[in-house]
């Protein structure tokens, strides 16, 4: 394990954001300055609408707030087995924080899980059985896999890693994707069933987006020497490489979310509406819910007004020298210009457009509400226990990045103005996470994982969020406290005897009721 004192290089990536294969190291910095592995913790929450429609469309039918207005906010998450920040450097027991940052050359193959987002404005609004919903946002997203570890050291210490001189290396396969992009999200759903206290709710977010930038590495064998401390030998090169620079043209494309949710409810649902006074301003709660979610079905293409490049690369060769002439990474067409000065006669493919898969994945949700029989008897009780998951679908063959997998369980409780989340959640590598989520009106923040100050280890995943938002519980209607008269009485309108009977005595009032009673008889 080596010390990096020099972070220069850090610093530069925070405004580029992993442009190349081998910037590895650089994304640590930038994502450690954003903030969570898909916002376990107020995702779950009945009061976040706007964020919870992400992880299942769904989620914004029937809601507790009639309407939820998300102001801005901001959220990611980073993982890697390479870098580190250690025990002794930051440390709660040492009251000592110091960002340099450490590496592990232990595992051969290192792997890296990268997500920010930065949320604009949004919305949803439910309207009677149905919800209809909007979000804005900017997103990034890199992902590494199988990256051996003589790449690693070679971007990390800048192609000049001493423990390489006099020996050579064969790679074999491995996988460097980023992405990012702005998109702006329609959704909307509604009630599909509604029986005895079942109840069967479903949604769609279609999403508009707009490629910023992107560069993928996807190589089968990158075979090189390093014969003395001038010399930087490659023998042989095979797979392919795209880069698209910052730019609001880069490309288009669009994607979807679908889910559906099923819900046990605590009283019978036959004819209800949520948010209207015919139903007496109720929200009837659930006793458990249980959702599934497909994520981020789609595709960006970037184009060349975008500057993109697509190289395929077969058995390509190159000798430099690794002091004076390494491959520079300040800039997208420097990347590219240092490619191609070294490979691009081995080419036998190149085109200026490329195709990026956006980040599939799977999701199921388990929400059990542990309150649900004081509910019923108009008791508070306001604690709930969920286990959800995330299967990211692998893609290995495509560019854009991969999503990452993970399950959490998440006790929390929760009100209309408060609430706590403690999600317990593993990777999909088996790494473990403790993390907190608290709301306060409407101020929300997190953290992904604590666990490593508070269990004195070293730092490889880190992460949080914050949100800026607005929930209204009670709608229009139900504020005013009447609806427009109806010259049909329905059954269902006898729920509330003060919209039909608003201004009668108390004798008159207890008639009416009577007249009521034998009508529903």
């Amino acid at each position: 394990m080596c010390k990096i004192k020099n972070t220069k290089s850090l610093k530069w990536l925070f405004h580029f954001c992993l442009p190349v294969l081998l910037n590895m190291g650089l994304l640590l910095f930038a994502c450690k300055h954003v903030d969570a592995q898909e916002q376990i913790g107020i995702a779950q929450s009945n009061n976040h609408v706007t964020e919870g429609i992400r992880l299942n469309p769904s989620f914004g039918v029937d809601a507790k707030p009639w309407l939820d207005l998300h102001l801005a906010g901001a959220y990611g998450y980073f993982s890697n087995n390479y870098a580190y920040l250690g025990r002794r450097e930051v440390s709660l027991y040492h009251l000592s924080f110091d960002n340099d940052f450490l590496v592990n050359s232990v595992e051969e193959r290192k792997y890296l899980d990268s997500e920010a987002r930065v949320a604009g404005p949004g919305f949803s609004l439910v309207m009677g059985k149905f919800y209809i919903g909007f979000g804005s946002a900017v997103r990034y997203m890199a992902t590494g896999r199988d990256v051996p570890l003589s790449m690693a050291q070679n971007y990390w210490f800048e192609w000049r890693e001493d423990d390489h001189i006099g020996k050579q290396f064969q790679t074999g396969d491995f996988r460097i994707k980023q992405a990012g992009w702005a998109e702006f999200n329609f959704s909307g759903g509604g009630i599909l069933y509604a029986k005895g206290r079942n109840m069967i709710t479903g949604g769609i977010t279609a999403k508009y987006l707009r490629g910023g930038n992107q560069s993928g590495f996807l190589v089968d064998n990158f075979d090189f020497e390093v014969p003395d401390e001038n010399t930087f030998i490659v023998n042989d090169f095979n797979g392919t490489y795209t880069t698209t620079p910052f730019t609001t043209g880069g490309g288009n494309g669009v994607a979807m979310d679908l889910g559906f949710t099923f819900k046990r409810m605590i009283d019978r649902v036959d004819g209800y509406t949520p948010h209207v006074v015919e139903a007496n301003c109720k929200k009837i709660d659930y006793v458990y819910r249980v959702g599934i979610s497909m994520v981020d079905l789609g595709y960006l293409r970037y184009s060349a007004n975008g500057g993109t490049v697509f190289r395929n690369i077969s058995g390509g060769s190159a000798q430099w020298d690794r002091l004076q002439n390494r491959i520079m990474l300040d800039n997208y067409d420097w990347v590219t210009r240092d490619l191609d000065a070294r490979f691009l006669n081995n080419a036998n493919e190149t085109d200026n457009t490329v195709s990026a898969r956006m980040p599939l994945g799977i999701s199921f949700q388990y929400d059990y509400n542990l309150g649900a029989n004081k509910q019923r008897k108009n008791q508070k009780n306001n604690w709930y226990i969920n286990v959800s998951g995330m299967y990211g679908v692998p893609q290995p063959g495509s560019y854009g990045a991969e999503r990452m997998s993970w399950l959490a369980v998440t006790p929390r409780y929760e009100t209309k103005r408060f609430d706590l989340s403690v999600p317990v959640s593993v990777t999909g590598r088996g790494i473990p996470h403790v993390g907190l989520g608290l709301r306060w009106w409407s101020v929300s923040l997190g953290f992904t994982n604590f666990l490593p100050l508070l269990a004195y280890r070293d730092n490889y995943h880190f992460g949080g969020y914050v949100h800026f938002k607005h929930a209204i519980f009670t709608s229009n209607s139900c504020r005013r406290g009447f609806v427009p008269d109806e010259p049909d009485w329905d059954s269902r309108k006898c729920t509330n005897p003060k919209v039909r009977f608003p201004s009668f005595r108390r004798k008159k009032r207890k008639q009416m009721r009577k007249k009521q009673k034998r009508y529903l008889k």
